[in-house]
């Protein structure tokens, strides 16, 4: 079983969209942990009805207003699985992803990193999109896979701060794990929604 953590924070209309992808998984032996730090009740009540309408196994859990890094780290607690995937309210997955990376994974790897590609709408996403991240993928946590026991090896993301807690714990997993990155981007995530 993969266990996929996704933390939410007022993020109800784009969550719907990624339990859509996860239903559509290929590879559909996963439950779905989503940790909510939202301040707003509506978002809050659209999220946990849509997983209990969900076929996948759900966990839900409501916290206080928190920074990714600690929601990421109380869906940690909960998982049952022996891989863990990340993904957050604005990342949709293909539908492939799982299974692809099950397959590096049986290779010997102990971490597949996640690799997104952003897509633009306006004009003005468009130039944005040009300025920086262009047309390649770019290694992120959201579609990371890892193995239970190397997340146990390595630690949890920092709690307590806003910005670059997922680079901080890329860079110790890419210390002291044996880790792949995918050529092709697996997780797609839109500019409307920055």
């Amino acid at each position: 079983m993969i266990s996929i953590v996704i933390p939410t924070f007022n993020d109800s209309e784009f969550f719907l969209e990624v339990l859509s992808a996860l239903e559509k998984q290929t590879y559909s032996d996963i439950e779905i942990i989503v940790v909510d730090s939202s301040t707003e009740h509506d978002s809050s009540k659209v999220i946990n009805e849509s997983l209990q309408g969900s076929f996948l196994e759900t966990t839900y859990k409501k916290i206080d207003r928190a920074y990714a890094g600690k929601s990421m780290n109380e869906g940690l607690k909960m998982v049952k699985g022996n891989l863990v995937g990340f993904l957050d309210t604005k990342t949709i997955p293909e539908i492939d992803w799982l299974e692809k990376y099950l397959r590096h994974i049986n290779e010997g790897y102990s971490v597949v990193f996640g690799v997104t590609k952003y897509k633009e709408i306006t004009n003005f996403q468009k130039i944005l999109k040009a300025a920086s991240y262009g047309e390649i993928g770019h290694q992120t946590v959201p579609g990371t896979v890892i193995k239970r026991e190397a997340v146990n090896s390595i630690g949890t993301f920092i709690e307590n701060i806003r910005a670059a807690y997922d680079q901080e714990w890329r860079e110790r997993v890419m210390d002291k794990l044996k880790f792949y990155v995918p050529d092709q981007p697996s997780i797609t995530l839109s500019l409307i929604h920055i």
